[in-house]
């Protein structure tokens, strides 16, 4: 048995072992609080049914009703015919022409794409029901509701399936007497469906259209390392990029009588979530069992609390009990309990007697393959396929385990930096070197790296060493082909694409020092447009028009990022 939900810009995901309980007339979906993991970017696929109870007006539809999914489109669609209404003081019938059209997307994952053009939601129908109270029904006719959808949740069963879905309302002869909310409740008898959105599937529905009433709330939230970059930017309790996740924290939840109501464990980039939670007031709590000897954060640090003013980016936990009170109201997605934690620092010393370790951070912008080669001997001491803000490390490979003078760094064969490990150079954690972020390491005399303070680089500089990277404008009339060729003869392009007036593109140099050459050709439609010097020989800028083109910006492999105006020092 297979249960799921998802909730629109929801960032936590529900454990499968997660059980609902349905009802019919009306249905009540229940959830149980239980351990689950939390997922870091894009809505999640569903992971249950939706916590809410139907309440009057409840609209009842038949089994003729079908449910049907196009993989191709990724389109769920519902139709059926709406038959009866039941208030708080009648039933009556839903008259013809009557209809209930649902139309919305939901990806091959499993997570709610959103709605289609137009309304998600549509009842049409003729109806005589009390709407203000004074028992004399009205007679409403037309489109009796419209709504967008919010929220979506499934169980697969068998061959019977659930179904549940939220809508915000948008309009309708009845759309006061519903409310802002519309629920919505399908049976899908003989159905095809077995809990895979890459096929199509279909299947019976019927059901109701309610008015839900009190949701459960979510309470999510980050456990993260706050790292100490340098002598100028310590532990702070606020969560700066590149800061890491901490994967298996156990964290407590207890209600305001201080009893302990559910426990869940931190994923794999260190979110937590607590899941069909009733409204009220609860405490966060980071479990003494992860500080205890061979625990997650044994010998760990809570980070200060409440620093910086925004709620969304400190640490909340108390430095002593590692517990945050949070209250929550029905429906709730809360995502403001944050907790930091950092290592104990260990003694450390300068660079000595050269580097026999280091630990590193990839912080370039896609997952790519690095590879470490010392350059004694050009032997490998590390080669892996990383992704953005991983931590990795690897040791010396000489026979005094040391790397030697210097260590190179590749991404996807390119060289991307060169690492002094002689410790001629100032070297240690903050250190940041290409696309990589010295976290720790060791000298073979001197120990732990300390950490180093550098003076910030410049922002920008002249052309050094080659150029790396162009960015350009193409100003010309009409769009056209446009080919970036090397001066090397049988050379690949740069780039080659069509360009339209006023569009940017950008290219990298190829050869194995990632440069461009001495020059480039720009053609157009096949013919030269013009030369750009890109040894360095001749001054080259951000504004820089040559032929139909503007430089918009660049770099060079020893002076970085180019400034805009080549005069500057």
């Amino acid at each position: 048995m297979l249960y799921r939900r998802c909730r629109i810009k929801t960032l936590g995901q529900r454990s499968p072992q997660h059980r609902a309980k349905w009802t019919l007339t009306p249905i009540v979906f229940v959830a149980c609080v239980s351990v689950c993991s939390a997922a870091a970017a894009l809505p999640p696929p569903p992971t249950g049914p939706i916590d809410f109870q139907c309440s009057n007006p409840t609209i009842f539809y038949n089994s003729a009703g079908q449910l049907a999914y196009d993989a191709s489109t990724d389109t769920l669609s519902i139709d059926a015919s709406p038959l009866w209404i039941l208030t708080d003081t009648a039933m009556v019938i839903v008259a013809e022409p009557r209809m209930l059209s649902v139309q919305l997307t939901i990806t091959e994952s499993g997570a709610l794409g959103g709605g289609v053009p137009g309304d998600d939601l549509t009842v049409e129908g003729a109806v005589d029901v009390d709407t203000d109270g004074d028992t004399v029904p009205e007679h409403y006719e037309g489109v009796l509701l419209t709504g967008e959808i919010t929220e979506y949740g499934f169980q697969n069963d068998g061959l019977t399936d659930k179904f549940n879905f939220l809508f915000n309302t948008t309009g309708g002869e009845l759309a006061d007497l519903y409310g802002p909310q519309i629920g919505l409740q399908v049976v899908s008898e003989h159905s095809t469906f077995d809990g895979s959105f890459a096929v199509h599937f279909e299947g019976g529905a019927k059901g109701n259209l309610c008015k839900p009433n009190s949701p459960l709330a979510i309470i999510r939230d980050f456990v993260w390392h706050d790292m100490l970059h340098s002598q100028s930017h310590p532990v702070d309790g606020i969560q700066d990029p590149g800061e890491p996740g901490i994967e298996g924290v156990v964290l407590n939840l207890y209600d305001s009588l201080g009893a302990l109501i559910a426990t869940t464990t931190t994923n794999d980039v260190g979110y937590y979530e607590f899941p069909g939670v009733p409204p009220g007031t609860y405490t966060v709590e980071v479990a003494a069992l992860n500080f205890a000897p061979g625990g997650v954060l044994e010998s760990w640090n809570a980070s200060p609390a409440d620093r910086g003013g925004d709620d969304a980016l400190d640490s909340d936990g108390d430095e002593v009990t590692h517990a945050a009170t949070v209250t929550v109201d029905a429906g709730d997605n809360d995502a403001t309990i944050d907790f930091g934690f950092f290592p104990t620092p260990a003694v450390c010393g300068p660079c000595k007697g050269g580097i026999t370790s280091l630990t590193l951070q990839y912080n370039g912008t896609h997952s790519a393959l690095v590879q470490i080669v010392q350059k004694k001997r050009d032997a490998v001491i590390f080669d892996a396929v990383l992704v953005p803000g991983e931590q990795f490390s690897f040791a010396g490979a000489d026979k005094h385990g040391k790397m030697g003078a210097e260590i190179k760094v590749y991404i996807d064969g390119a060289l991307n930096a060169s690492v002094h490990t002689s410790c001629s150079q100032p070297i240690g954690p903050g250190l940041a070197i290409g696309d990589f972020e010295v976290i720790a390491g060791t000298s073979k005399d001197g120990g732990p790296l300390c950490i180093v303070d550098l003076p910030p680089e410049p922002d920008c500089g002249p052309c050094k060493g080659g150029i790396t990277s162009l960015t350009l404008q193409y100003n010309g009339g009409d769009p056209a082909p446009v080919q970036i060729a090397l001066k090397k003869k049988h050379a690949a392009a740069l780039f080659d694409g069509i360009v339209a007036p006023g569009e940017e593109f950008s290219f990298t140099g190829t050869d194995k020092h990632g440069k461009m050459g001495a020059e480039i050709k720009v053609c157009v439609d096949g013919a030269l447009n013009a030369t750009i010097h890109t040894s360095c020989s001749r001054p080259i800028w951000p504004g820089l028009v040559i032929g139909d083109f503007e430089v918009i910006a660049g770099s060079s492999k020893k002076g970085g990022p180019l400034c805009e105006d080549a005069s500057t020092p």
